[in-house]
Parts: structure tokens; C-alpha cells; sequence
């Protein structure tokens, strides 16, 4: 199973540093000078207990991505972003390929619907802050 990230901002990039840290197959997808920075350094995630440095997969656009099977989706892009990153995943992924929302509205799991047929919300409880984007 791999798990693609899209949206590699805070909340994606925190969500997707901790699975690769767990040892699961991660491509974060986000902005350029932040997947540069992760490819090169790995991915800095601090928390109250510990310091540590993922390596997830960063790149710049699911045309990169061949897709497989078994792959999800999460989406972690904002709100007013969801129907652009909709058309573009559907560009690439069938409409079985199940997709996650990590967002902060009830109303994007409706709007990727449309598109999809396993779409899951995800309540994500948690602080991010990224302190080189100031997102």
C-alpha cells in the first residue's frame, strides 16, 4: 500500500512524515521549495516526546506518480483548492481509487463525490505548523 499526499502543506506533510516514519511507502505532493527541502534534508517533525527525520518521497505533481492498485489518497489540500486537485487526480486515478479528506470542511467529501466512489472523511486533531512557509 502506498500513500500518496496531496498537499504536502502543514497537516499533509505532518500526517504524511509520520506514516513514513512508521515505515509506510509516502510521496508528499506539494510546492516546489518545500519538496526540495524535503528531498534533500528528509522531513524535520518535532513533537512533545521526540525530534525526528522522515524521508518521505517528495515531488511537485501526480503526473509524476504512476499509479498502482493499491495506492490512497489523502487530500490535504484547503477548501477552496478541493475541486482543482478533484480534476487532477481524476486525470490520473480511476474513480474507485479511495480518497481520504483531510480537510477543514464537511463539504469537500460531496465535492470529491462526484468524482470518486471511496471517499472518507478524517477528523485530524493535531498542531502543525510549518515554520519556512509559515503555514
Amino acid at each position: 500500500m502506498r500513500y500518496i499526499i496531496y498537499g504536502a502543506g502543514a497537516v499533509g506533510s505532518a500526517v504524511g512524515g509520520l506514516l513514513s516514519s512508521a515505515g509506510k511507502d509516502v510521496i508528499l505532493i506539494g510546492r516546489k521549495p518545500h519538496i526540495d527541502a524535503i528531498n534533500k534534508n528528509g522531513l524535520k517533525l518535532n513533537s512533545y516526546e521526540k525530534t525526528m527525520i522522515a524521508k518521505p518521497t517528495g515531488m511537485y505533481s501526480i503526473t509524476e506518480i504512476v499509479p498502482a492498485k493499491n495506492d490512497i489518497i489523502f487530500l490535504c489540500v484547503r477548501t477552496n483548492d478541493t475541486e482543482k486537485a478533484v480534476k487532477d487526480i481524476s486525470k490520473h486515478y480511476s474513480k474507485e481509487t479511495t480518497i481520504c479528506a483531510f480537510q477543514n470542511s464537511v463539504a469537500n467529501e460531496e465535492i470529491i463525490s462526484k468524482q470518486f466512489t471511496n471517499v472518507y472523511g478524517v477528523a485530524v486533531k493535531m498542531t502543525c505548523y510549518s515554520p519556512e512557509s509559515g503555514i
